[in-house]
């Protein structure tokens, strides 16, 4: 490849992908040196109505399910928790696997609460 070609950019499109991807992850959010401009960012205001809702549907399920394992954590004695209650709170903040892990793995069965 002569130098010129390889300041031009890539020319393989999966490798001008991964070449985006590699630059917006570098400090500066992507800013291009040379030229001076950023990326554009996709907005809220850019998705349309029916990605919006798909976004606050799956957010709304998200919370709830985060919620609901913090306060079933909450509430269930110590023995009857696979595992330390601290580490299972840290868990459960993790996006849609937390809560799924909680409900899978991190209950003991016991008597019924209530």
């Amino acid at each position: 490849m002569t130098r010129r070609a390889h300041r031009s950019g890539p020319t393989d499109s999966r490798t001008a992908f991964l070449v985006d991807a590699v630059r917006a992850a570098l400090p500066g959010g992507g800013r291009d040196r040379r030229r001076g401009r950023t990326r554009s960012v996709r907005r809220w205001r850019d998705l349309t109505p029916h990605q919006q809702a798909t976004l606050l549907t799956l957010g709304s399920v998200q919370l709830s399910l985060a919620t609901t394992a913090w306060a079933d954590l909450a509430t269930r004695p110590a023995d009857q928790v696979n595992g330390s209650k601290a580490r299972w709170a840290a868990v459960i903040a993790i996006n849609w696997v937390g809560p799924l892990a909680w409900f899978r793995w991190g209950r003991r069965p016991g008597a019924p609460r209530g």
